[in-house]
Protein backbone atom coordinates (compact mmCIF):
# COMPACT_ATOMS: atom_id res chain seq x y z
CA UNK A 1 0.00 0.00 0.00
CA UNK A 2 2.85 2.20 0.96
CA UNK A 3 4.66 1.56 -2.45
CA UNK A 4 1.18 2.08 -4.57
CA UNK A 5 0.66 5.55 -2.71
CA UNK A 6 4.44 6.54 -3.70
CA UNK A 7 3.80 5.82 -6.87
CA UNK A 8 0.71 7.74 -7.23
CA UNK A 9 2.27 10.69 -5.55
CA UNK A 10 5.00 10.57 -8.16
CA UNK A 11 2.96 10.17 -11.36
CA UNK A 12 0.40 12.64 -9.84
CA UNK A 13 3.72 15.29 -9.20
CA UNK A 14 4.58 14.30 -13.03
CA UNK A 15 1.30 15.26 -14.36
CA UNK A 16 1.18 18.92 -12.76
CA UNK A 17 4.98 19.31 -14.20
CA UNK A 18 3.74 18.49 -17.50
CA UNK A 19 0.94 20.50 -17.45
CA UNK A 20 3.15 23.67 -16.22
CA UNK A 21 6.41 22.97 -18.16
CA UNK A 22 3.75 22.92 -21.34
CA UNK A 23 1.54 25.93 -20.33
CA UNK A 24 4.76 27.87 -19.86
CA UNK A 25 6.50 26.91 -22.78
CA UNK A 26 3.04 27.28 -25.12
CA UNK A 27 2.34 30.79 -23.52
CA UNK A 28 5.88 32.16 -23.63
CA UNK A 29 7.85 30.82 -27.28
CA UNK A 30 4.63 29.17 -28.57
CA UNK A 31 6.65 25.62 -28.93
CA UNK A 32 6.42 22.46 -27.16
CA UNK A 33 10.16 21.96 -27.25
CA UNK A 34 10.44 23.33 -23.63
CA UNK A 35 8.20 20.34 -22.65
CA UNK A 36 12.34 18.64 -22.62
CA UNK A 37 12.20 20.64 -19.32
CA UNK A 38 10.21 18.41 -17.67
CA UNK A 39 12.12 16.53 -15.36
CA UNK A 40 13.89 20.12 -14.27
CA UNK A 41 10.30 21.06 -13.10
CA UNK A 42 9.02 17.78 -11.61
CA UNK A 43 12.56 18.15 -9.44
CA UNK A 44 11.58 21.33 -8.12
CA UNK A 45 7.97 20.63 -7.82
CA UNK A 46 9.17 17.43 -5.87
CA UNK A 47 11.54 19.62 -3.26
CA UNK A 48 8.81 22.43 -3.02
CA UNK A 49 6.20 19.88 -1.81
CA UNK A 50 8.33 17.80 0.35
CA UNK A 51 9.84 21.36 2.21
CA UNK A 52 6.23 21.84 2.52
CA UNK A 53 5.24 18.48 4.17
CA UNK A 54 8.47 18.77 6.39
CA UNK A 55 7.29 22.14 7.94
CA UNK A 56 3.70 20.39 8.52
CA UNK A 57 4.66 17.71 10.31
CA UNK A 58 7.05 20.20 11.85
CA UNK A 59 4.58 22.38 13.40
CA UNK A 60 2.47 19.32 13.72
CA UNK A 61 5.10 17.98 16.25
CA UNK A 62 5.57 20.79 18.23
CA UNK A 63 1.91 20.88 19.16
CA UNK A 64 2.53 16.76 20.22
CA UNK A 65 5.69 17.74 22.07
CA UNK A 66 4.35 20.11 24.07
CA UNK A 67 1.49 18.10 25.22
CA UNK A 68 4.38 15.24 25.75
CA UNK A 69 6.25 17.59 27.70
CA UNK A 70 2.89 19.13 30.26
CA UNK A 71 2.51 15.06 30.52
CA UNK A 72 5.89 13.97 31.36
CA UNK A 73 6.04 17.10 33.95
CA UNK A 74 2.85 15.73 35.54
CA UNK A 75 4.68 12.34 36.26
CA UNK A 76 7.71 13.41 37.54
CA UNK A 77 5.71 15.97 39.76
CA UNK A 78 4.54 12.52 41.24
CA UNK A 79 8.31 11.41 41.82
CA UNK A 80 8.50 8.93 39.06
CA UNK A 81 11.74 9.00 37.34
CA UNK A 82 12.90 8.82 33.69
CA UNK A 83 11.20 5.35 32.88
CA UNK A 84 8.46 5.23 34.86
CA UNK A 85 7.58 8.95 33.83
CA UNK A 86 7.69 7.62 29.86
CA UNK A 87 5.97 4.53 30.04
CA UNK A 88 2.85 6.72 32.08
CA UNK A 89 3.31 9.45 29.62
CA UNK A 90 2.86 6.58 26.55
CA UNK A 91 -0.49 5.00 28.16
CA UNK A 92 -1.96 8.71 28.30
CA UNK A 93 -0.60 9.91 25.08
CA UNK A 94 -2.00 6.75 23.87
CA UNK A 95 -5.64 7.94 24.38
CA UNK A 96 -4.99 10.98 22.54
CA UNK A 97 -2.62 10.18 19.64
CA UNK A 98 -2.56 7.24 17.23
CA UNK A 99 0.40 4.56 17.61
CA UNK A 100 1.65 6.01 14.10
CA UNK A 101 2.06 9.80 15.31
CA UNK A 102 5.36 11.05 15.64
CA UNK A 103 5.02 11.62 19.28
CA UNK A 104 4.01 7.84 19.97
CA UNK A 105 6.80 6.84 17.76
CA UNK A 106 9.55 8.44 19.60
CA UNK A 107 8.75 7.52 22.73
CA UNK A 108 8.39 3.81 22.27
CA UNK A 109 11.84 4.35 20.53
CA UNK A 110 13.17 5.96 23.26
CA UNK A 111 11.82 3.12 25.62
CA UNK A 112 12.89 0.50 23.68
CA UNK A 113 16.58 2.07 23.48
CA UNK A 114 16.76 2.68 26.97
CA UNK A 115 16.02 -1.35 27.15
CA UNK A 116 18.72 -1.41 24.82
CA UNK A 117 21.58 0.73 26.17
CA UNK A 118 21.19 -0.78 29.72
CA UNK A 119 18.84 2.40 30.59
CA UNK A 120 21.81 4.81 29.46
CA UNK A 121 19.21 7.96 29.53
CA UNK A 122 21.89 10.41 28.51
CA UNK A 123 22.77 8.77 24.98
CA UNK A 124 19.14 8.01 24.52
CA UNK A 125 17.93 11.28 24.72
CA UNK A 126 20.92 12.35 22.50
CA UNK A 127 19.74 10.04 19.68
CA UNK A 128 16.39 11.71 19.96
CA UNK A 129 17.57 15.32 19.76
CA UNK A 130 19.35 13.95 16.30
CA UNK A 131 16.33 12.32 15.39
CA UNK A 132 14.74 15.47 15.95
CA UNK A 133 17.03 18.56 16.02
CA UNK A 134 14.48 20.92 16.74
CA UNK A 135 15.07 23.88 19.45
CA UNK A 136 12.81 22.54 21.83
CA UNK A 137 13.91 18.70 21.65
CA UNK A 138 17.27 20.24 22.04
CA UNK A 139 16.30 22.68 24.91
CA UNK A 140 14.41 19.68 26.41
CA UNK A 141 17.21 17.27 26.69
CA UNK A 142 19.98 19.95 28.21
CA UNK A 143 17.27 21.15 30.82
CA UNK A 144 17.17 17.41 31.51
CA UNK A 145 21.15 16.73 31.78
CA UNK A 146 21.57 19.94 33.76
CA UNK A 147 18.52 19.41 36.35
CA UNK A 148 19.89 15.61 36.75
CA UNK A 149 23.52 16.62 37.28
CA UNK A 150 22.43 20.05 39.67
CA UNK A 151 18.96 18.04 41.23
CA UNK A 152 17.22 20.46 40.09
CA UNK A 153 12.98 20.46 39.90
CA UNK A 154 12.79 19.08 36.70
CA UNK A 155 8.89 18.68 36.77
CA UNK A 156 8.83 22.99 36.89
CA UNK A 157 11.16 23.13 34.27
CA UNK A 158 8.82 20.74 31.46
CA UNK A 159 5.74 22.85 32.47
CA UNK A 160 7.72 26.40 32.09
CA UNK A 161 9.09 24.67 28.83
CA UNK A 162 5.21 23.21 27.87
CA UNK A 163 4.28 27.11 28.22
CA UNK A 164 6.94 28.41 26.27
CA UNK A 165 6.17 26.35 23.62
CA UNK A 166 2.49 26.76 23.55
CA UNK A 167 3.07 30.19 23.73
CA UNK A 168 5.12 30.24 20.59
CA UNK A 169 2.73 28.10 18.78
CA UNK A 170 -0.46 30.69 19.57
CA UNK A 171 2.03 33.70 18.18
CA UNK A 172 2.92 31.63 15.12
CA UNK A 173 -0.86 31.29 14.18
CA UNK A 174 -1.08 34.79 14.79
CA UNK A 175 1.88 35.62 12.14
CA UNK A 176 0.07 33.37 10.00
CA UNK A 177 -3.53 34.78 10.26
CA UNK A 178 -1.17 38.26 9.70
CA UNK A 179 0.95 37.26 6.80
CA UNK A 180 -1.77 35.16 4.92
CA UNK A 181 -4.05 38.09 3.25
CA UNK A 182 -0.59 39.52 2.07
CA UNK A 183 0.74 36.38 0.59
CA UNK A 184 -2.50 36.26 -1.21
CA UNK A 185 -2.06 39.29 -2.17
CA UNK A 186 1.54 39.16 -3.51
CA UNK A 187 0.60 35.51 -5.13
CA UNK A 188 -2.43 37.46 -7.29
CA UNK A 189 -0.08 40.39 -7.88
CA UNK A 190 2.49 38.17 -9.02
CA UNK A 191 0.55 36.85 -11.49
CA UNK A 192 -0.72 39.13 -13.30
CA UNK A 193 1.95 39.55 -16.00
CA UNK A 194 0.99 35.70 -16.08
CA UNK A 195 -3.40 36.25 -16.63
CA UNK A 196 -2.00 39.63 -19.27
CA UNK A 197 -0.38 37.42 -21.57
CA UNK A 198 -3.44 34.83 -21.43
CA UNK A 199 -5.75 37.92 -22.21
CA UNK A 200 -3.59 39.85 -25.18
CA UNK A 201 -2.78 36.21 -26.50
CA UNK A 202 -6.69 35.80 -26.96
CA UNK A 203 -8.26 39.23 -27.80
CA UNK A 204 -5.47 40.82 -29.24
CA UNK A 205 -2.69 38.33 -30.50
CA UNK A 206 -0.90 40.81 -33.31
CA UNK A 207 -0.13 43.53 -30.38
CA UNK A 208 2.15 40.27 -29.24
CA UNK A 209 3.39 39.10 -31.73
CA UNK A 210 7.02 40.64 -31.94
CA UNK A 211 7.70 38.80 -28.75
CA UNK A 212 7.34 35.33 -30.45
CA UNK A 213 9.57 35.83 -33.40
CA UNK A 214 13.58 37.30 -33.41
CA UNK A 215 16.41 36.75 -30.78
CA UNK A 216 15.04 40.06 -29.21
CA UNK A 217 11.52 38.88 -28.43
CA UNK A 218 12.40 35.26 -26.91
CA UNK A 219 15.13 37.02 -24.60
CA UNK A 220 12.02 39.56 -23.39
CA UNK A 221 9.99 36.49 -22.82
CA UNK A 222 12.64 34.70 -20.88
CA UNK A 223 13.65 37.68 -18.98
CA UNK A 224 9.67 37.89 -17.76
CA UNK A 225 9.40 34.30 -16.79
CA UNK A 226 12.79 34.92 -14.68
CA UNK A 227 11.60 37.95 -13.05
CA UNK A 228 8.33 36.30 -12.36
CA UNK A 229 9.71 33.18 -10.56
CA UNK A 230 11.57 35.59 -8.84
CA UNK A 231 8.89 37.63 -7.07
CA UNK A 232 7.22 34.67 -5.99
CA UNK A 233 9.85 33.58 -4.54
CA UNK A 234 10.73 36.58 -2.84
CA UNK A 235 7.15 36.52 -1.70
CA UNK A 236 7.19 33.21 -0.65
CA UNK A 237 10.40 34.28 1.06
CA UNK A 238 8.76 37.37 2.97
CA UNK A 239 5.80 36.26 4.28
CA UNK A 240 7.23 32.85 5.49
CA UNK A 241 8.52 33.64 8.90
CA UNK A 242 9.09 31.16 11.50
CA UNK A 243 9.88 31.53 16.08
Amino acid sequence: MKGKKFDQKKISILFYAIIITTSISYLLYKSFIFVLLTPLTYHFLNIAIRNMNEKRLKKKFKNEFKDFLYALSGSFSTGRHLVEALQEVNESLGKMYSKDSQIMTEINTILSQLKLTGYDEIKVLENFKKRKPIEDVVDFVEMYKSCRDTGGDFAGVLSKGANMIAEKITIDREIEAITYQKKIEGRVIGSMPVVLLVFLNIFSPDYILPLYSGISGRIIMTLALVLTIFAFAMIERITNIEI
